[in-house]
């Protein structure tokens, strides 16, 4: 996974830092890590401001040195997310904290009668928040426990000495009263804003389910157009030779047709998290090999020709799930190369190392894509879809089928392009990059 920190907030930087680990081995909820590490900031104010009041407006030290104590350890706490996916014991880590930290205040300003076990209320909301139902009853049982010997031992005369001044009540008071506001505000809008994103991304979980139908009718066209084609064919001539040639075509598209619905069918279930992307080390110049076969008929319609070095593709090897990248990268990239192709033009591919990654460069000389359509190519969809030069027809999510599929083989695809009406140098350079980590030459 690839992090964006450039343009990030402080917040999301802090994030990416402490939840790396996690967001890569996916094990354990970011919503609650989420909520864990804005519930640590917040409250962790409110305990460096209670350890300050201690320890400068008490005349005793303990309560403020214990203070300081729990506060270092109840910040902490972020970064066991390093090492650790349990939240529920680092949550408990982290509100236990609280409790020593307020229970020792209490000790030192009235016991059962010290305003400061107020706090006491917030500690299972917290856990609960954060952790869940098995976290919240486990501070609860905590809390209430600490609260009833506070209140047993006043009820049985008990007296706690007060240490705090009067300048220290003011400002304990203070943070109590304001602190109140301020976290429950922010606990709530963290609540909204986590429950605005889950629906964003179901949502997104909708759209990617009806764009994954579209993927598929789209990737059945082209072989069921061939089919259609040479059906008719069949029915013209009666010759055995053509008969079985045309039979053999037909043959050809068909297997096609299944590698894409059983390729369709492993991406569905990697984006469900059910298996994994089938990626082996393929052989570059094969897969291009292969696809000059798939759409020999097309390049011999319009008289193009595929210009590659066969020396500078035969060793070159990457890791990818083969079928799916011969069907749906390679595939719907040559294809609007030749859809948007004059007759006896060319397509050229060409390749190059970077320090950190392989490029595989597919130019034509077609005529180009405009800008408002390049702005959106990715969208997929009607408004894109454009008739070839020859009046070929598409659905027009070939660009955005190719990109869904190389971001899954962590790679990318890069587009430039020019219009014949902009430029003389007219055509379109797609890219796709591979980065080294997955790709290597023999």
């Amino acid at each position: 996974m690839n992090f964006i920190v450039k343009n990030s907030t402080i917040y999301q930087r802090l994030f990416l830092y402490l939840a790396k680990e996690r967001i890569e081995k996916q094990d354990a909820n970011l919503n609650q890590i989420h909520v864990h590490i804005i519930s640590t900031l917040s409250t962790g104010l409110l305990m460096w401001a209670y350890a300050f009041v201690a320890y400068f407006f008490m005349d005793v030290k303990t309560a403020g040195i214990v203070g300081f104590v729990c506060s270092i350890i109840h910040n902490l706490t972020l970064l066991f997310f390093k090492f650790s996916k349990n939240v529920f014991v680092i949550c408990q880590i982290m509100l236990l904290a609280g409790v020593v930290h307020q229970g020792s205040f209490a000790i030192h300003h009235g016991g059962f009668e010290s305003f400061i076990l107020i706090w006491f209320a917030v500690i299972p909301l917290l856990g609960g928040v954060i952790a869940g139902k098995r976290s919240l009853l486990f501070q609860f049982v905590i809390v209430t426990f600490v609260a009833t010997v506070f209140l047993l031992l006043f009820v049985n005369g008990y007296k706690f000495e007060n240490h705090l001044s009067s300048q220290g009540e003011i400002i304990s008071l203070a943070l109590i009263i304001f602190g109140f506001i301020f976290l429950s505000s922010l606990l709530v809008l963290s609540i909204i804003v986590l429950k605005e994103f889950n629906e964003s991304l179901r949502r997104e979980e909708k759209k990617c389910s009806d764009s994954l139908f579209k993927v598929l009718i789209h990737d059945f066209q082209n072989p069921l157009y061939i089919l259609r084609n040479y059906i008719k064919k069949i029915k013209r001539f009666s010759d055995d030779e053509n008969f079985q040639k045309n039979l053999d075509k037909i043959e050809k598209a068909q297997h096609v047709l299944i590698q894409i619905s059983e390729s369709m069918k492993r991406m569905h279930d990697v984006e469900k998290e059910k298996i994994q992307l089938k990626r082996s080390h393929v052989s570059l110049l094969d897969s291009l090999q292969y696809i000059e076969g798939v759409v020999a008929d097309s390049l011999r319609i319009k008289k193009l020709s595929m210009k590659y070095d066969i020396n500078a593709f035969k060793e070159r090897i990457i890791y990818v799930d083969e079928s799916i990248f011969r069907n749906q990268v390679l595939a719907n990239i040559i294809s609007n190369a030749i859809k948007f192709s004059n007759k006896g033009s060319r397509i050229e591919f060409s390749c190059y190392d970077t320090n950190d990654s392989f490029n595989l460069v597919v130019k034509d000389y077609g005529v180009g894509i405009p800008k408002d359509i390049l702005n959106t190519i990715y969208d997929g969809g009607k408004e894109i879809s454009r008739t070839g030069t020859l009046g070929e027809v598409g659905a027009g999510f070939g660009l955005a089928i190719a990109r869904t599929f190389m971001r899954s083989f962590d790679g990318d695809i890069i587009i430039r392009s020019r219009t014949i009406e902009d430029s003389p140098d007219h055509g379109t350079k797609i890219t796709l990059v591979f980065f080294k980590n997955y790709s290597l030459k023999m």
